[in-house]
């Protein structure tokens, strides 16, 4: 575990290494007046976590998140690896102009649809639509995301893949189904 001083913040940087040493990824906390924080919500909050662990030498991204089904197929404590990510927020906008959708590494993803299957992990494949808006996730809206492809709606995904993607890193993302979006509001 490494630490970085910035300003009143602390940045705690955890490397998950493999057998042999090499690391194959990292997960940030910060500290903010001995207060901690695990996570903010949000496109622009990802962006600025990924750039700073970037800047400290993160080249590989496994995301882990929580989203909500726009699949009826779906079910809260689903598991779903997505294939990528469909942008309906403005931070990935500063990385990629006029982008609409974010892939995300192949090569990362077989590696952890690999690690979920040799332990016994049920998941599915699928493609997110992200949102900075869930109050407006409206019926039109849903059913227009649900046409291109989208399964599961969340609020980070696509600034993950964008950030990644400008930068030159792997990124990778397996999403938990917290909730069902219901048609009915």
């Amino acid at each position: 575990m490494e630490n970085y001083k910035n300003g009143e913040s602390i940045y705690y940087v955890f490397d998950y290494k493999e057998e042999d040493g090499k690391t194959i990824g990292s997960w940030c906390f910060w500290n903010i007046d001995k207060e901690s924080r695990c996570a903010e919500i949000g496109a622009p909050a990802a962006a600025m976590n990924l750039e700073q662990l970037i800047s400290y030498g993160a080249k590989k991204v496994y995301e882990l998140g929580f989203v909500g089904a726009i699949d009826a197929a779906l079910e809260p404590g689903d598991i779903v690896v997505l294939k990528r990510a469909f942008s309906d927020e403005r931070a990935s906008k500063h990385y990629f102009r006029g982008g609409t959708w974010f892939g995300l590494s192949r090569n990362l993803t077989r590696r952890l649809e690999k690690s979920l299957r040799e332990g016994g992990i049920k998941y599915t494949l699928g493609d997110a639509w992200t949102t900075d808006a869930p109050y407006r996730e409206t019926r039109e809206k849903v059913a227009r995301y649900r046409r291109m492809g989208a399964r599961v709606v969340n609020m980070e995904s696509s600034a993950v893949f964008a950030v990644s993607s400008y930068r030159g890193v792997e990124a990778t993302s397996v999403q938990i189904v917290s909730d069902v979006v219901s048609e009915e509001k």
